[in-house]
């Protein structure tokens, strides 16, 4: 008779925990989508600043792909666009690089371009994304490799560049990137020497 006491108490204090969970996680689902209206009713009347979430932003990226590589995002904006119920969300003074690393790249400016109709349908990422004013430093190194440290292995980094350049997240729903006053900075190892590509 005591054990089955205990049982049933602690299937009792098992139930309650449960339920518990369940309405916190409720809750929050339910802050979140509050949240997520009150920017997007925000931004029908001008940019929504979201600097606040730079922080979730730069984990998600590295999290997502670049493995640390992200140092910074300096500030971030959402706003609706003119046509057909798009947002775009804007981030800048970005900074690419790993701790020490030669390889690095500072882009003042990415917009992406995203349609809310084309995640339902099943077709993740932006339609259009814009890099505007992006410098990178590129150096070969004196075994004529090329320094880019923004993954730990040939794998990471293919997927950085694969990130960078289109790659999974653009695949369903993207149509176009501009890259606008790029500057490249080559660095020889080799021979000391420096070189500079500006709107590539």
């Amino acid at each position: 008779a005591g054990e089955e006491r205990i049982d049933r108490g602690m299937k009792s204090r098992i139930a309650k925990a449960g339920l518990i969970a369940a309405e916190i996680a409720g809750l929050a689902v339910a802050a979140v989508f509050c949240l997520t209206a009150f920017i997007a009713w925000r931004a029908q009347s001008g940019p929504v600043d979201l600097g606040w979430a730079a922080p979730a932003f730069k984990s998600a990226a590295n999290a997502a792909a670049f493995g640390g590589a992200v140092r910074r995002i300096g500030d971030i904006s959402l706003e609706k666009l003119d046509d057909k119920g798009g947002w775009r969300l804007t981030f800048s003074e970005v900074r690419l690089g790993k701790p020490r690393s030669e390889a690095t790249a500072r882009v003042p400016l990415i917009a992406a371009d995203l349609y809310p109709r084309d995640f339902f349908s099943g077709r993740a990422g932006p339609r259009r994304v814009i890099f505007d004013g992006a410098e990178l430093r590129i150096v070969r190194r004196a075994d004529r490799r090329i320094k880019f440290d923004f993954g730990a292995g040939a794998g990471e980094r293919t997927n950085v560049v694969a990130s960078l350049t289109g790659g999974a997240y653009f695949r369903e729903a993207f149509e176009r990137a501009e890259l606008r006053r790029v500057r490249i900075n080559f660095v020889d190892e080799g021979s000391g020497r420096t070189w500079r590509g500006e709107n590539a």
